[in-house]
């Protein structure tokens, strides 16, 4: 790495750096042994899982029924949840939403943008908090009263934890730098804007084994930060003509290990101009499936649950 820098190249210094600590890590990484006839280590851990569930801080509850019923521990430490859907169904603006539902309930979210800015993201994440406070249209464009705005962050954020937004370049994030900011902010959920813009750890031939390397990274890191990450991730249609209805669980695109390492993926889908924006659990191994839908203002940041029929 030394010689690369004498040469002026203090980015792939970096880079090489970066994974051969991740090498290193992975080599020196403890693994953890429980003996299930063991009653006291069992009943100390009921206890610890007892405490958290009364004190709220078991798991990252959405209030939704039907969510919060498919996973009966809320968004739990060291899950890896996927979000899938085709494009311009609104998967960012769902990402931005459960980000202040953690922050609602009290946690500290990450976001890492890699499709919009920085000021992009937190426009969305005010105007979700705000509720219909602000036209996302106005506020995006700077036409409000700045006193007026003053006030309301004030009184709003006051006494709350930070949302953190990091954006980077196309291929700048890897499961390393993830890893880092973690480290930096100590967040309480990490949520990845998106998978197939991101970059995993080691170079790899092709997109396929990129994506492969990278959910399996992803899943890894998330276990053993004990922090849950929630992706985003674009899907390829079988029927070109349908770009609208919820993705199964094989359409995920370049690498079905997303859907193996993930913990639980939701499909989302939405018909052409229209506000009502479906989620569907197509997969999820700490609970049921299930279904829900949202009557969504993204203008206004207003998120309407809507029952589905039995």
């Amino acid at each position: 790495a030394a010689g690369v820098v004498q040469e002026g190249k203090p980015g792939q210094a970096l880079d090489a750096l970066i994974t051969n600590a991740v090498k290193l890590k992975q080599m020196a990484s403890p693994v953890r042994d429980v003996d299930v006839s063991d009653a006291d280590s069992a009943i100390s851990h009921m206890e610890n899982v007892i405490k958290l569930r009364e004190s709220g801080s078991l798991g990252i509850r959405i209030g939704i029924p039907e969510f919060d019923v498919c996973l009966p521990q809320g968004i739990y430490p060291g899950h890896f949840g996927v979000l899938l859907a085709y494009p311009a169904i609104g998967k960012s603006w769902i990402m931005a939403w459960l980000a202040v539902k953690a922050w609602r309930a009290g946690k500290t979210a990450m976001i890492f943008s890699l499709e919009m800015t920085e000021e992009e993201v937190r426009d969305r994440i005010y105007t979700i908090i705000g509720n219909g406070y602000f036209s996302h249209r106005k506020l995006s464009s700077g036409n409000v009263d700045l006193e007026d705005f003053k006030r309301w962050h004030k009184n709003t954020f006051s006494g709350m934890p930070p949302i953190h937004i990091i954006a980077a370049d196309s291929g700048a994030v890897t499961p390393s730098v993830v890893q880092g900011k973690i480290d930096q902010y100590r967040p309480d959920i990490v949520f990845l804007d998106y998978l197939n813009l991101m970059s995993s750890n080691e170079k790899a031939d092709s997109e396929t084994v990129k994506m492969k390397q990278l959910s399996t990274q992803l899943k890894v890191l998330a276990k053993n930060t004990r922090v849950p990450i929630v992706a985003i991730s674009s899907a390829t249609p079988d029927d070109a003509t349908d770009m609208n209805s919820a993705p199964m669980l094989g359409q995920v695109s370049w690498s079905k290990q997303i859907s193996y390492d993930a913990d639980w993926l939701i499909a989302l889908g939405r018909e052409a101009n229209s506000s009502v924006l479906v989620m569907i659990f197509r997969k999820n191994r700490h609970g049921m499936l299930g279904e829900f839908a949202l009557d969504v203002d993204f203008d206004k940041g207003q998120f309407g649950y809507i029952r589905m029929p039995d």
